[in-house]
């Protein structure tokens, strides 16, 4: 069984030893796919800090999971805690930190290098047009 008594050595990650050493004996009946969904929905909307752009990226990716009309109530609800978990992971994070990793990527000064291209290929165009 992947995740036996001792999956916790087996595997590597956080998610998986979050599930092994407290979820699973808290509540046994708990899905690790929709485990390991609710920790990534966690990890990105923190990271971000933008909880409605992660939800609808990790909505996208969920709905090869729901396929037959049977799934739509489970659908529904899982939609529902991944909205919750971005919602409270994106506080937590601005909680710990005030600004998004990619706001002090931004902050850092990093020369962007597509914007630059963009405006000497702007430039180009008007020399062409004239």
């Amino acid at each position: 069984e992947a995740w036996g008594k001792n999956a916790s050595r087996n595997t590597c990650g956080f998610g998986a030893n979050l599930y092994c050493e407290i979820i699973r004996p808290v509540y046994p009946s708990a899905d690790p796919a929709l485990v390991t969904l609710l920790m990534m929905q966690a990890y990105f909307s923190g990271v971000t800090q933008s909880p409605l752009t992660s939800y609808a990226i990790l909505t996208g990716t969920i709905e090869i999971l729901f396929t037959n009309a049977a799934d739509a109530y489970l659908f529904v609800l899982t939609q529902t805690a991944l909205l919750m978990v971005a919602l409270i992971s994106c506080w937590f994070s601005r909680i710990i930190m005030r600004n998004s990793l990619y706001r002090a990527i931004a902050d850092l000064g990093v020369p962007s290098i597509p914007g630059e291209c963009i405006a000497s290929e702007l430039q180009y165009l008007k020399k062409c047009n004239n």
